[in-house]
């Protein structure tokens, strides 16, 4: 078969609702997505959800998510009319597939889970900012290329949040097949969450709920709720992610990213259980023993450095405690650096003590010449006196000098 001058390899790899096909032509390849004629006589409702996903994905642009080319409707040489979306090939296979055909059926490492976690955050994190839900984010719409990268695809029943009605306050309900017989709700069982399956009021954290069940099949390798995932990191954010309440779940994939990265964990106080929480929860959900929040570090002392000795000690002390001598209240940062300068005698300009060189006017900084000083009668801090004669003010508090 052949489109524009591709020429499409047979056999398509086959969806739920569409076939895709590799189009090669020279060294330029894409892959095309069509939709299955069998499948819109049996569902004319199979038809709309590929236009929208055309319309979603053209909003989209992130190294995440699956790109879209073009799309446009295309006369096959039988005759029918068929609308085609030209997308990025990828080469790989999704999650679902990956874990049982490659894995044998077993859960991912979690560091391995962790690599993949954070691309998604990421790339639902676009989507987010262009108001769009995914609404079935599952294993299976998570594409594994071999370099390792992961696209989200299948944005077949995505949503725009505030572009009507239904889209904020609840989607239209779709006959669609589970694992567990037929249903009546847009979206997947068990990563759907509550509000999805009743059309209730869908928001950002309903996607985040189905990233929960999704982190929970890639560490486990099944979708049954009662294999616990036991993992220290991923096991408080799946229990936090997959709250039955969208107020209690992680409200943004920016906060689920954080979690990821850099954890805010305190361990349970019950000695039987002792796993690591969250430190959002306020009960273990475990074995319900009220979470005790870890005390925060106590602030780090300020410091100065003392104008004897040039160690750094609390500014709150009176006296050094390194030598002894009593501290300028007035000392700060500003001493230390301070400590480390020397005014060029030529220019006048302060540089770095350890230079040979002034780094303004480029001359020799030698003893001789670093010599010339006075005393201020104003503040009683030594100068350096320019080789030129123009110093006439203190550079420490500015009294004006008498040289004669």
């Amino acid at each position: 078969m052949n489109i524009n001058g591709f020429e499409l390899a047979e056999p398509p790899r086959r969806g739920g609702m569409a076939v895709v096909y590799k189009g090669s032509k020279g060294g330029l390849v894409k892959a095309f997505k069509l939709l299955q004629p069998d499948k819109i006589a049996n569902n004319p409702r199979l038809s709309e959800l590929f236009l929208n996903e055309i319309s979603v994905l053209s909003k989209l642009s992130h190294p995440n998510i699956v790109n879209i080319h073009n799309a446009y409707p295309y006369q096959m040489s039988d005759g029918r009319t068929v609308t085609v979306l030209e997308m990025e090939w990828l080469e790989g296979m999704d999650l679902q597939s990956f874990i049982e055909k490659r894995n044998g059926g077993q859960g991912l490492k979690p560091e391995t889970v962790k690599r993949i976690a954070l691309q998604v955050c990421r790339g639902m994190q676009h989507a987010h900012s262009k108001n769009i839900l995914h609404l079935d984010l599952k294993p299976s719409n998570l594409f594994r290329t071999y370099s390792g990268d992961i696209k989200i695809i299948d944005f077949g029943i995505a949503k725009v949040v505030g572009e009507n009605a239904n889209m904020v306050e609840g989607a239209e309900r779709v006959t669609m097949m589970t694992t567990t017989g037929q249903t009546t709700f847009k979206g997947t069982l068990p990563f759907a969450p509550i509000e999805q399956q009743v059309a209730a009021k869908l928001t950002f954290a309903t996607d985040i709920f189905s990233f929960g069940w999704t982190l929970h099949y890639l560490i486990t390798g099944t979708n049954d709720p009662s294999v616990k995932v036991t993992d220290p990191l991923f096991g408080p954010i799946i229990i936090k992610c997959t709250q039955q309440t969208p107020a209690d779940r992680y409200q943004s994939f920016k906060e689920v990213e954080d979690a990821i990265e850099k954890p805010q964990q305190t361990k349970c106080s019950n000695p039987a259980c002792g796993r690591m929480l969250d430190t959002a929860f306020k009960v273990c959900p475990y074995c319900g023993t009220p979470v005790e929040k870890p005390k925060p570090e106590p602030p780090q002392p300020s410091l100065i450095s003392c104008p004897n000795c040039h160690k750094l000690t609390n500014k709150k002390f009176k006296f050094c405690t390194n030598c002894g001598h009593r501290l300028n209240e007035t000392n700060g940062v500003g001493d230390v650096v301070a400590s480390l300068l020397t005014q060029c005698p030529h220019c006048g300009k302060q540089t770095e003590k350890r230079y040979r060189f002034c780094q303004h006017c480029g001359k020799t900084l030698t003893q001789t010449e670093q010599k010339t000083t006075i005393t201020c009668p104003g503040c009683g801090k030594k100068i350096w006196l320019r080789a030129d004669g123009m110093t006439k003010f203190c550079i420490h508090c500015g009294k004006r000098l008498n040289l004669s």
